[in-house]
């Protein structure tokens, strides 16, 4: 589930890859379609006659069998594809195409264990495909001569036969007509001319059959001349390249979708930034203390010298609360009275922890002390709205005596007062503002200066209830692995979408290598 709502996270933040790259996509296809050629091919469908010959193959076997017709049909082909006969087809369809163009546009195949050739035409253009083909078919038919053993005069004979075939019908139809009038005289009782109707129908039969045969005859002489007839004309052309837009487009919009997609499963594979509270339990076994969550009303701009604590009332507070109380759990086991909160790098929110945490502490009745221990970086004055001026600080370079009490002096009375002797401030501790919290501040660094401030921590950790540090970042300087050696707890920060899984078992890491123990990890995710 977490899996889950870690990549609905990652969708959400680069919404902008499931915009683009489908869109790219979609241009790509369009631009695509848009370049690409189209090509269209037509069919026309022919049935061969192996008794004649075009005028492109004046040979033949003789044979009419099935090989014959296969033989045929490959030469026929071979013949269609020929620069001969492109370059008849071109002069006499005006064609501006070159020989070779037109010949590679056409292709043929015979149906199995037939005599039906068809003849495929290819071009840019659908309305062309079609034209070309059925051109391409009524020239090759035309282009025939008699086969070998047949009469020269056969073409004037054919011609004959014709004639006379034009002839038949009107003589059959008078000869019905008088049929049937003789056939209504006889039905009227006339049986006079049965004799008359019996003759005419004689006649008309006889009729019909020279007729019938002499169409016979004629469509022999036809089939005899003919290489071969069109069966069915040139189809509308269809398209056999090229996709249409309606069709890239959403392939298109697809690919970049899934493309978009891929890439985004990537980016979440290859970040290893923590993202929520499972990254952290993949990292420690266990989930964050707290997640805290500034509000914007809680931030402040820390370029005008004001603070960062939270108001009390809002929700975030509650998330130290939570803290503060984890902590006394903690306490439980082990005395837990100084803590150290770092961070992997700079601006994950430690100091924003701390103060909170240490102004959480200080509103229940504890006293607590905050120290700035970034001594490379110190920003608690600036936060609080204090200056401790420039140079090493004071508690860097003596180890100070506190405000104590003196003891009563022997055989004091009653109600006599007590003496007291205040030994001299503890320099660099100052008021926060805030009851029952003060502040360590530090000037900038001297060289070696940590040493001085591990040696002191467990002197603080005597006169406050609570000792919170607010240290460096502990992988690029030093200063807070001599810090967690003499606390008793640690606090990891890190900030979601911002802190690498990398570097907090780093962090982890170095930590335990120093002694310390760690409390947890609180999570920060500002908004």
């Amino acid at each position: 589930m977490t899996s889950l709502y870690m990549y609905l996270q990652a969708f959400v933040r680069y919404w902008w890859l499931l915009v683009i790259v489908p869109l790219i996509g979609v241009a790509v296809a369009y631009h695509s379609s848009a370049t690409a050629r189209s090509q269209y091919q037509s069919v026309v469908t022919l049935q061969l006659n192996p008794a004649a010959r075009s005028a492109f193959l004046p040979y033949g076997t003789g044979n009419t069998g099935s090989n014959e017709i296969s033989v045929l049909a490959a030469s026929y082909g071979e013949v269609l594809r020929s620069r001969a006969f492109a370059e008849t087809v071109i002069e006499r369809l005006n064609l501006p195409l070159a020989p070779e163009i037109l010949a590679s546009s056409i292709s043929t195949a015979l149906a199995p264990n037939t005599n039906i050739l068809r003849i495929t035409v290819t071009s840019n253009h659908p309305a062309d495909a079609q034209w070309l083909a059925q051109s391409i078919a009524q020239i090759f038919v035309t282009e025939t001569i008699q086969s070998q053993g047949q009469s020269a005069g056969l073409p004037s004979r054919l011609a004959e036969m014709e004639e006379a075939a034009r002839g038949y019908p009107t003589r059959i139809a008078a000869l019905r007509q008088q049929r049937d009038r003789l056939d209504q005289a006889v039905a009227r009782g006339d049986l006079s001319r049965l004799t008359e109707l019996n003759s005419l129908e004689s006649r008309l039969a006889a009729l019909e059959s020279s007729h019938a045969n002499l169409l016979v005859e004629i469509n022999r002489a036809r089939s005899s001349m003919n290489t071969a007839s069109i069966l069915d004309d040139a189809s509308p052309a269809v398209r056999i390249s090229g996709l249409p837009l309606s069709r890239t487009l959403p392939f298109g919009f697809a690919s970049g979708l899934g493309i978009a997609v891929a890439v985004i499963l990537g980016l979440v594979r290859l970040d290893n930034r923590i993202r929520g509270p499972w990254d952290v339990k993949t990292v420690t076994g266990a989930p964050p203390l707290v997640q805290v969550t500034a509000d914007r009303a809680d931030k402040r701009d820390r370029s005008t010298g004001r603070g960062v604590l939270v108001d009390p009332n809002r929700d975030v507070a509650e998330a130290f609360r939570i803290l503060r109380a984890d902590l006394y759990a903690a306490r439980a086991e082990q005395p837990c009275r100084t803590i150290i909160v770092t961070s992997p790098h700079p601006g994950e929110g430690k100091t924003f922890v701390a103060s909170n945490l240490a102004a959480t502490c200080a509103r229940a009745g504890e006293r607590v002390l905050l120290v700035d221990g970034n001594l490379r970086h110190p920003c608690l004055d600036q936060l609080f709205e204090h200056s401790n001026g420039h140079g090493p600080p004071a508690p860097l370079q003596l180890v100070p005596t506190l405000t104590q009490a003196a003891p009563a002096p022997s055989g004091a009375g009653t109600g006599t007062a007590v003496a007291t002797v205040e030994a001299p401030p503890i320099a660099g501790v100052t008021a926060s503002g805030h009851d029952n919290l003060s502040l360590l501040l530090t000037g900038p660094a001297v060289a070696d200066a940590a040493p001085a401030l591990a040696q002191l921590l467990p002197r603080l950790r005597e006169h406050w209830d609570v000792v919170i540090v607010d240290s460096a970042p502990i992988l690029p300087v030093a200063d807070t692995r001599l810090l967690v050696a003499n606390a008793d707890a640690v606090l990891v920060v890190a900030r979601q979408g911002q802190t690498t899984q990398d570097a907090l078992i780093d962090c982890l890491s170095r930590v335990r290598k120093a002694g310390a123990a760690v409390v947890g990890v609180v999570l920060n995710n500002p908004r």
